[in-house]
């Protein structure tokens, strides 16, 4: 489920990448409202320059195989999507620290790691 919100997120269309991620989280069918706010929170933390790049670099991958040969930035961005999967409760936006989402500047080229958006770690 969540591997197709990948694929079509990074597909050639006219949208952005971004607008079809989007899209794409709110049509999947067995997610909660609290897993769909939490993948758009980690969809968040991704500049548009790194789902271009993530486009990019997977634009030629046939992903009807069974094992697509996906790059690990593709796989990474996937996987933060799905670890939202079961999810039960998020922290409140006014309880982040303004600077504790989405990728530095010297990982704006690379995925951020698979912590929830607005997470904090010590």
């Amino acid at each position: 489920m969540v591997g197709v919100i990948g694929l079509t997120a990074c597909g050639n269309s006219t949208p952005s990448n971004r607008r079809i991620a989007e899209d794409i989280i709110d049509s999947v069918d067995g997610l909660t409202d609290i897993e769909r706010e939490c993948m758009h929170r980690r969809l968040d933390g991704y500049t548009d320059e790194q789902l271009e790049i993530i486009n990019e670099q997977n634009k030629n991958v046939d992903f009807e195989t069974e094992n697509p040969d996906a790059s690990p930035e593709w796989n990474e961005f996937v996987d933060d999507l799905a670890s939202c999967q079961g999810v039960t409760s998020l922290p409140s936006e006014s309880s982040v620290p303004a600077d504790s989402s989405g990728p530095t500047e010297t990982t704006a080229s690379t995925v951020p790691a698979s912590e929830p958006a607005g997470s904090t770690t010590a």
